[in-house]
């Protein structure tokens, strides 16, 4: 049985409740959680954890990012488009930027239809910056079939 977006999205908060996958919970109703693959990887956390590990500048990202994710659950979103913007022609995929090793994280939204429910940031996957523009479109891709997977994930999940 496919779920409406409010039961969607209430399953959503449930889930990450129960196994910790919660990143940020934001003073705004906004809640920031990795994307997972029905394969069980979350492809955004398995960047995070390799650009921690690399070097110190990896560090520094880490940081930025923290920095950028705490902006993002304090106020909903960033009017930077230098930090955070949504791709063109993308169909809700954003576009999150680090400036320490140049690497950028791909994610989207997920929302209820109904004013009080919580809004995710799901955060799909992070690559180290992409030098053509036309890897862009595949970097939409991707992500869009990140979150086609993510939805799938959360609908199959029974409490």
């Amino acid at each position: 049985m496919r779920l409406n977006q409010d039961e969607l999205i209430s399953k959503l908060y449930e889930m990450v409740r129960d196994d910790r996958s919660l990143l940020v919970e934001g003073t705004r109703e906004i809640m920031i959680v990795f994307a997972q693959r029905e394969n069980g990887k979350r492809e955004a956390s398995d960047f995070l954890h390799e650009i921690r590990t690399s070097d110190k500048r990896g560090n520094q990202a880490i940081a930025t990012y923290q920095r950028i994710f705490q902006s993002i659950g304090k106020s909903g979103i960033i009017h930077n488009e230098q930090v955070f913007r949504q791709l063109e022609n993308s169909e809700g995929i954003w576009e999150i930027k680090e400036h320490h090793l140049v690497t950028r994280m791909f994610c989207f939204f997920l929302r209820g239809e109904q004013p009080r429910m919580p809004v995710f940031l799901c955060l799909a996957f992070g690559i180290h910056k992409p030098g053509k523009r036309h890897l862009e479109h595949e970097a939409i891709h991707r992500a869009k079939a990140i979150r086609a997977e993510f939805i799938n994930v959360i609908n199959r999940r029974s409490f």
